[in-house]
């Protein structure tokens, strides 16, 4: 059975996640923008296969997100809608031996308890029930029920269900479940839409979640949580975003935070040495600075700043892939193999110093696109399996 108890245990199974393949860009016409995201997305694998042979040199066993048999299924209508499944760390969090994973069979529930207030003339008379069904109704209807749940493509979309199924509710759920782990389904009314490994941090029986914004009120979650799971003991911290683009546990009394959580993480871990970084320094990026006035500091590929033809369609059709690069300190976005040795994308001499104070070895696994995908390597990588040093 899988577990995971502290972020320094040895890692020992890890999903990786998956970028669409080149082909999947064929339907561009526009060649100075088709190229790019042909790069892109070979780029992407190229990294992601390093991580991967690496994690394999040290015993981990790797599982992918997938994308189905056919890549058409992630189209929209009108062009590019489904972001790829390269952050399997924002769908899903393993605490001790319990895998909690956002729920497609609340959907399906929601619909059936609101059709009859939802649906309109010459709807159907039953609600659908599975997602050939679904996809069967009227693109009209499927418009109207996304309006109804007022919650964003997240909980509910055609395109939703397809990422759901493919990505959480494939092979990877599976496999857990061979494992003889509990499956339990996250659902919008039960668990914040935050309650993810990308802002979960388990330290034992203690877990600590993250805030979606800065000074967010999360008392009521905080005491439901603790009345529900009485042998864990749940945290809020004031991340204002993820917490894997915050901080990273070490090792037991070593923490690395980025400037600003600073005052929280003493608080929150009064004993512990705490390591601070700066924030991003975009000075030393080719021509981010004037990009930033075209993209508002979102995303930046290197060598494209001046193809206005790439970065308006990445405005126009991509705003789901990309995050707020800009405010993204990478070098905290880490995955500890161990207390011995972790995965950072690029060197950063200030921390490399207190790695080797520390007796932790780092290991460089280049993310060429991680200013693209507002994603590291803690990212694109979820551990459901650690075993305890002995």
């Amino acid at each position: 059975m899988y577990n995971v108890y502290q972020p320094w245990d040895r890692l020992k199974t890890c999903i990786v996640g998956t970028c669409y393949p080149p082909e999947y860009f064929s339907f561009i016409t526009k060649s100075k923008v088709r190229s790019v995201m042909e790069k892109i997305a070979e780029e992407t694998e190229e990294d992601l296969q390093n991580l991967i042979r690496l994690l394999e040199q040290f015993e981990v066993t790797v599982l992918r997100t997938g994308i189905g048999d056919t890549i058409e299924s992630f189209y929209h209508e009108n062009g590019v809608f489904l972001p790829p499944p390269i952050t399997p760390r924002d769908h899903c969090v393993m605490l001790g031996n319990e895998f909690y994973v956002k729920s497609k069979h609340n959907n399906f529930e929601i619909l059936k308890e609101n059709w009859e207030m939802w649906k309109g003339t010459y709807w159907p008379k039953k609600a659908p029930e599975t997602y050939d069904e679904y996809f069967a109704l009227p693109d009209h209807i499927k418009d109207e029920l996304k309006n109804q749940f007022d919650c964003g493509t997240e909980y509910f979309s055609y395109s939703s269900f397809s990422l759901q199924d493919k990505i959480i509710w494939g092979d990877i759920v599976r496999h857990v479940e061979q494992q003889g782990n509990k499956i339990i389904n996250l659902t919008a009314t039960d668990f914040p839409k935050n309650f993810a490994s990308a802002y979960v941090t388990q330290l034992g029986k203690n877990v600590y979640i993250g805030s979606e914004e800065y000074k967010q009120d999360m008392t009521r979650t905080i005491n439901v949580l603790n009345q529900s799971y009485p042998d864990r003991k749940f945290h809020a911290t004031d991340t204002g975003g993820h917490s894997d683009g915050t901080f990273c546990v070490l090792k037991p009394g070593l923490l690395l935070s980025i400037e600003g959580f600073v005052p929280e993480a003493k608080k929150l871990f009064p004993d512990w040495e705490i390591i601070s970084l700066p924030g991003p320094t975009w000075g030393q990026v080719n021509n981010f600075q004037e990009l930033r006035k075209k993209n508002n500091g979102k995303f930046w590929v290197r060598n494209e700043e001046v193809n206005d033809e790439f970065t308006d369609f990445v405005g126009n059709w991509l705003v789901e892939w990309i995050g707020q690069v800009e405010e993204t300190v990478f070098d905290v976005n880490l995955l500890m193999i161990d207390e011995h040795n972790i995965i950072c994308p690029q060197y950063n001499e200030q921390t490399f110093k207190i790695f080797e104070k520390h007796g932790i070895t780092p290991h460089i696994v280049d993310f060429r696109h991680r200013y693209f995908w507002d994603g590291g390597i803690s990212c694109v990588t979820n551990d459901i399996h650690r075993e305890p040093v002995i």
